[in-house]
């Protein structure tokens, strides 16, 4: 999603775009990757915590 972002941002040729990527990175963050890491974590324990300390979040 913020590759298409950046996409439109430079398709746009302007400034604005730009600044909504960080906005949109934080609020993804917020919302949604936190309470799904909790939930994964409460459902799978340390095999989950095994798995994300082998993998980045952003992919």
């Amino acid at each position: 999603m913020v590759s298409v972002l950046l996409g439109v941002a430079l398709l746009l040729e302007t400034f604005l775009p730009f600044l909504i990527i960080p906005v949109f990175m934080y609020v993804i963050n917020r919302k949604f990757i936190i309470p799904e890491e909790q939930l994964l974590i409460e459902t799978f324990g340390q095999d989950y915590l095994d798995y994300k300390n082998r993998v980045r979040r952003w992919i």
